[in-house]
């Protein structure tokens, strides 16, 4: 039994209807298939694309392990048939499901640590608590983590939000901080203002890179 069969057999467990998890090919058109992955519970299915199962699996880590994993499982497969060099010019990946603001809201949460770690080291820097981390999606998918953040103060993030017609979100409450994502083009076209937990000191957490010259955002 292949390894893919194995997660998937996992997902669906013996205990009565759960979510299944499979590779989906969906045709477009008489000269195109699109292919992604495919999770359903009873009739209801939905076709995602790779980025989106992996996403959907780290929120059911803890909760639901056997489908996170056939998740992850199920998205590396497919990833590896868009990149086959052999595969037939008719094959292309699913559309994402999930696009602007709310596209940005996964975002954010599949890389919270790193904008957590941004906040820290912003802080050791010198920030004053009330600094704001900014960041865009360097590429139109979930899974790439942003490549630097701009630390930058409440006016600054007033005004940028502002100029995007957007109210300012006000200070962040007590133990949170702030953070912007924004991308003007492309799949995560939008802004999203959000408030995330303060990390500890001693808390373990990817290094983040912060660049202050960052390019305008508004230019993204």
């Amino acid at each position: 039994m292949s390894k893919h069969n194995r997660e998937r057999r996992q997902a669906t467990g013996g205990g009565g209807p759960r979510r299944k998890v499979d590779i989906a090919l969906v045709p477009e058109s008489g000269t195109l298939v699109r292919v992604g992955v495919a999770i359903s519970l009873g009739e209801d299915k939905t076709y995602i694309a790779s980025d989106e199962a992996r996403t959907i699996a780290c929120k059911l880590d803890g909760e639901d392990d056997a489908t996170a994993k056939a998740l992850r499982a199920t998205a590396d497969a497919v990833d590896r048939m868009i990149q086959d060099p052999s595969r037939p010019g008719t094959l292309a990946p699913v559309k994402p499901r999930v696009t602007g603001p709310r596209a940005l809201k996964d975002w954010v949460g599949r890389h919270r640590d790193l904008f957590r770690s941004a906040f820290r080291e912003a802080r050791r820097q010198g920030a004053p608590a009330g600094v704001v981390i900014w960041a865009m999606p360097a590429t139109d998918s979930l899974d790439d983590a942003p490549l630097a953040f701009d630390p930058i103060d409440a006016a600054t993030a007033r005004a940028r939000l502002a100029s995007l017609g957007l109210d300012d979100p006000g200070p962040a409450e007590e133990g949170c901080f702030t953070i912007v994502a924004s991308r003007r083009e492309g799949r995560f076209r939008g802004t999203l203002t959000a408030c995330l937990d303060c990390p500890g000191d001693a808390e373990k957490l990817p290094a983040a890179i912060l660049a202050p010259d960052l390019p305008d955002p508004m230019s993204n």
